[in-house]
Formats: C-alpha cells, structure tokens, sequence
C-alpha cells in the first residue's frame, strides 16, 4: 500500500506569491462533535485565477498510509477562536469524537502544458471519521503557543488524527495534473 504523505509550506499556505511552486495545504471544513469550526482565515489558492477564500486551517503536514482503516494525520495551523473550540472540546473530555473533514492538497506540476498547480488531495464531499484514540489517548492536541512562521494572522498549531467510519468514502489523489486516481477510504460493514 503506498503512503500518501505531504510536508506543506505553511507560509506560502498563508501568503502565497504567485512565482512559488510548492505544496500547499487547507482544511475547509471540520466539525468534530457538535463543534463546527469556523472557516476565518483567508487565503490565496493556487487555483487558475487565484481566488481569495477562507478556509479552517492551513496545513502543514498530512499522512495517510492509503489503507481502508487508516487514519490521516493532520497537522495545522488554526485561528485564535478555532484554537479556543480544540481547548475546550479537550477539557469537557471530548465525549463525542465524530469528526467531519474536507481538506485540499495543491502541488505543481512543472511539466504540465502550462505549468500549472493541480490538487494532489480532495475528496468530493466532507469525509466522516471519529478522533483518532491510540493507547487510550485521543488524537487531537493544540498549541498554547501562537506560531512563529506565520506571526499574522495569529494562528497556532493542532493536531488531529482521524480514522475512518465504517462506511465506503472517496478521496482523489493525483501525481500530476492529468495523473488522478479515485481511492477507498472508511469500508461498509455488513449487518449480520
């Protein structure tokens, strides 16, 4: 099974200058347990016009060892008031670990004609999982500490792993812009 794993440049992810060719990456949407958290900071994505939008969380790392039942790994930049919802959801003892998610990956493709960014990581629709809980402990975790790379906005750094719900999910993931693959994510189990 092959490991789709991506180091994104969490600068450029704030502040992207049209000459850079790096990986980018954002959570656009995430709710976990009855917590929907807010789409507040805004960005340039590498997209053919470049629109600016606003979006959950800038990425900084994703892992995902592309197997049905595993998790993905994210790590990313939050806003004060998301930073906020993580502390409290941890304190009240994260009772409901629903997990709902969508998140994007760009990368560049050089030898595209044109060069062009392209989505690396993407799913159709919110993928649904719970928090991660490995030896006995939930994945989920946030700074106290506001990120330097990026001192504006103010943002700080959470982690979350998600695993799958038993239920068939699709992510697309591409090598380049016309290189996509649509693979399984979460299996359906069966009634007995």
């Amino acid at each position: 099974m092959a490991t789709f794993a991506k180091d994104c440049d969490l600068v450029q992810g704030y502040n992207l200058q049209r000459d850079a060719q790096c990986t980018l990456g954002y959570i656009t949407h995430l709710q976990i347990g009855e917590r929907k958290f807010d789409v507040d900071q805004s960005v340039t994505k590498p997209s053919e016009n470049h629109p600016r939008t606003k979006v959950v969380g800038v990425m900084s790392n994703f892992e995902w060892e592309g197997g049905y039942a595993s998790p993905f790994r994210i790590t990313a930049n939050v806003s004060t008031k998301n930073k906020q919802y993580i502390t409290d959801l941890i304190h009240d003892g994260l009772s409901n670990t629903a997990v709902e998610v969508q998140i994007e990956i760009w990368d560049y493709d050089p030898i595209a004609n044109p060069p062009k960014y392209f989505k690396s990581f993407s799913s159709p629709a919110v993928l649904k999982g719970l928090v991660l809980r490995e030896n006995n402990e939930l994945k989920l975790t946030v700074s106290d500490k506001p990120g330097e790379d990026v001192p504006s906005p103010q943002n700080y750094e959470m982690q979350l792993d998600v695993m799958p719900i038993e239920q068939d999910q699709d992510v697309t993931i591409a090598t380049g812009v016309m290189k996509t693959r649509v693979k399984q994510w979460g299996v359906t189990v069966a009634a007995s």
